[in-house]
């Protein structure tokens, strides 16, 4: 197999790889993504069909945060995409506005940018209970978050649901609005049905058209509003896999079409070298006791070609008594009688 052919074979395997690793990792996102189109038990498809159900009309949001409507409340689960803080501030100005807002996340970025306090972790996964009673905790004696992180207590929120160790659920009211922030993915298809989870998510959500934000997990519309793009935007290690396939594409066009290495001229038949010649006839009169012979002969050929000086030097190696002449001998020989006639001018 020639370099050609290894590099090649080098470029497949390289997009193989590639390939390979980019279905691992960003096709499962699509399956376990915490949205309302996920089954899975990440999702969230569960409490979605279920308000719709119930009468509550369930919209999928797919637009920024400044151009939420005019009624509705809306739903903020696990975001996977970043959060601006001019997204946050448009999301606060929202909830001023007289609209109810419920993030569950467990990113404490977020939660410092809407409470103004932080997540911690080291609790263990068991059920809590609420902290005080009112409309929000009516009928719910106890809440199963599957995490081991709480809200810090304090910042500007009031703590609805926890433990000693902190909030799992909180409130804030701002303006005629309230905002609801939750930790432990208490809406997850996997736990919904967990305790007071679901009496949890009717009572916080059971008035009126719900929105479920699913523009931070990679949905949104195109500004013509009337083709979705979907999908999550892939995270820098699939970038790696990505880049690396459309390097490995590249290289292949780009060898396919192009000669590997300058132009090669055309060469003629291989001319034989007179040496070979004289050092296999040696070799064979060797076997039959006449290696002297051939060489012998070899000079007569090229008699009035080869200098004085070289020839009578052959002789009186040839007429030297002693032991056999050796192959590297006879090549030495062969070769000194062929050369010798070329630089004498053959």
């Amino acid at each position: 197999m020639n370099h050609r052919r290894w590099i090649l074979v080098a470029v497949a395997v390289m997009v193989t790889l590639g390939t390979s690793v980019f279905i691992w990792r960003f096709l499962p996102r699509y399956v376990a993504a915490p949205t309302s189109f996920s089954p899975s038990p990440q999702g969230v498809k569960a409490i979605y069909l279920l308000l719709g159900k119930l009468g509550d009309h369930s919209v999928r949001w797919e637009q920024p945060w400044d151009r939420l409507p005019k009624t509705g409340s809306l739903l903020v689960y696990q975001p996977d995409e970043p959060v601006f803080p001019e997204e946050t501030r448009a999301l606060l100005s929202w909830v001023r506005s007289g609209h109810l807002v419920w993030v569950e996340t467990e990113n404490g970025n977020l939660i410092r940018s809407l409470l103004g306090t932080a997540l911690v972790g080291g609790s263990p996964r068991r059920y809590v209970h609420p902290l005080r009673r009112d409309v929000i905790t009516a009928g719910v004696r106890s809440v199963f978050p599957d995490t081991t992180r709480r809200i810090v207590p304090g910042g500007a929120g009031i703590g609805e649901v926890g433990d000693g160790r902190g909030w799992v659920v909180a409130i804030r009211n701002l303006g005629r609005g309230r905002l609801v922030v939750s930790t432990g993915y208490l809406l997850a298809n996997a736990n919904l049905a967990r305790g007071g989870n679901l009496r949890l998510a009717l009572n916080i959500l059971g008035r009126g058209p719900v929105l479920f934000d699913e523009y931070h997990h990679g949905y949104a519309l195109l500004p013509a509003g009337r083709k979705t793009v979907a999908g999550p935007s892939l995270p820098p290690n699939d970038w790696v896999a990505v880049f690396q396939a459309a390097v490995a594409v590249g290289l292949a066009l780009y060898w396919a079409g192009a000669r590997l290495g300058p132009p090669l001229a055309p060469t003629g038949p291989a001319q034989p070298w007179a040496g070979e010649y004289a050092l296999a006839q040696a070799r064979l009169f060797r076997r039959a006791g006449a290696a002297r012979y051939v060489l012998r002969e070899l000079l007569k050929s090229r008699k009035g070609r080869v200098a004085p000086s070289l020839a009578a030097g052959v002789t009186r190696r040839l007429q030297a008594g002693g032991k056999p002449l050796k192959d590297n001998e006879l090549l030495s020989l062969a070769v000194e009688i062929v050369e010798g006639g070329k630089d004498a001018g053959e």
